[in-house]
């Protein structure tokens, strides 16, 4: 779990395409893998840890703890999701959805527009909502392709069709 918060940590420092109100980037593979393999609850807690140490190693503005429940959620619906089943492009897409559409356009707008003064709710969700309608599927089909792609590979630890387990 420590080398996808530092995975995270890295992809959302380098990877990542900052505005004062968006973050595009490659952050959502670590976090979700983190669901995947560990579970909703330590899928929360990477998620929320990688959070907390991206702050303390890149702080850009104030805290908002929010922001860290947020990251939270997100781990938690990958983990709830994604958690001991069977790859799935509907269930990606739908993990993606929740955490794109609902969490980061609805919850975290909230929490920038409560944090942000002089910004309109309105303002801040137009720009934030189109971002996230068009990560959705880009989301979702990235982590369908490696899920399953980690599933074949007996390395990551997820039982899957490995070469060894196939029958012929």
């Amino acid at each position: 779990m420590a080398m996808l918060v530092a995975l995270d940590v890295v992809a959302a420092y380098f990877l990542t395409i900052k505005t004062p109100f968006l973050k595009i980037g490659l952050s959502f593979i670590p976090i979700s893998f983190t669901g995947i393999l560990f579970g909703p609850v330590l899928g929360g807690i990477g998620a929320a840890m990688s959070d907390v140490i991206q702050y303390l190693l890149y702080p850009a503005g104030g805290y908002i703890p929010g922001i860290t429940v947020d990251a939270l959620l997100s781990g938690l619906v990958y983990g709830l999701l994604m958690y001991h089943k069977k790859p799935s492009l509907w269930r990606t897409l739908i993990a993606a959805a929740i955490c794109e559409i609902v969490i980061s356009a609805g919850f975290t707008t909230f929490w920038l527009y409560l944090a942000i003064p002089g910004e309109t709710f309105m303002a801040l969700f137009a720009s934030r909502i189109i971002k996230s309608i068009i990560m959705t599927p880009i989301e979702g089909v990235v982590i369908y392709a490696m899920w399953t792609f980690a599933k074949r590979v007996p390395i990551f630890g997820l039982k899957g069709d490995s070469i060894e387990n196939r029958t012929m």
